[in-house]
């Protein structure tokens, strides 16, 4: 039985206020649950060598999921267009995560680095396939990219993945580009000292060592 907290869904996102959230790892007890209890969501990575899930990305995602409200993973799929097909590389990731007992909300699908290209229309293709394929198997992905990796892997006018939710992986002003009009999630940087939060871990009460320095903090429901 598939653990995905919503199902895949062309609706339009549309949110009351906007969440923080947070992405770190490795996590001990105590650091999960002080960074838990100043953010909404974790925003984990899920590794896939040789097409297998990292077990140490299994497990992070585990101990996110048991205490954080909503858990994210990025994936980074082959996007050549002799790799796994996408319905089959989609669900050998649901499978570990069922089996893992791992909730997951959206499956970021990355599109930020350096990937091989062939022809554009090849490219649109490849990506096109991944929403076919979470469409089929009723699951909940979205696009993590930039406008500068989306324009030159599919064009940056192309808007065949605007139906799909876009997490904007950069700090700077969002300018509409392949038909999506706002981000679903955007990254807002890391918090300067000393502006980490306050709070109280077990029996201690401090500031540094609170936040945990999270590798970035995002902002969900623009």
């Amino acid at each position: 039985m598939l653990r995905f907290l919503l199902v895949f869904t062309y609706s339009t996102w549309a949110f009351v206020s906007a969440e923080k959230g947070f992405e770190w790892a490795p996590f001990n007890d105590g650091d999960l649950n002080c960074l838990s209890s100043h953010y909404a969501f974790y925003m984990g990575t899920l590794r896939t060598p040789s097409n297998v899930p990292s077990p140490s990305d299994l497990q992070t995602l585990r101990n996110a999921s048991a205490r954080v409200l909503r858990v994210f993973a990025v994936i980074k799929p082959c996007y050549i267009i002799d790799c796994t097909p996408a319905e089959v590389y989609l669900s050998m990731i649901v499978q570990a995560l069922n089996e893992s007992g791992i909730e997951i909300k959206t499956l970021w699908l990355d599109v930020t680095e350096r990937l091989p290209i062939y022809n554009m229309q090849a490219n649109q293709q490849v990506i096109t396939n991944f929403g076919n394929a979470a469409k089929k198997l009723n699951i909940e992905i979205g696009i993590r990219t930039v406008p500068d990796s989306w324009a030159s892997f599919v064009t940056k006018n192309w808007d065949g993945m605007a139906g799909f939710p876009l997490f904007l992986a950069e700090e700077k002003s969002f300018t509409p580009f392949g038909g999506w009009t706002k981000p679903r999630i955007r990254r807002i940087g890391r918090p300067a000292w000393p502006n980490y939060p306050t709070c109280t871990c077990g029996s201690r009460s401090y500031k540094y060592k609170c936040s945990y320095d999270p590798m970035q903090v995002y902002d969900d429901g623009l």
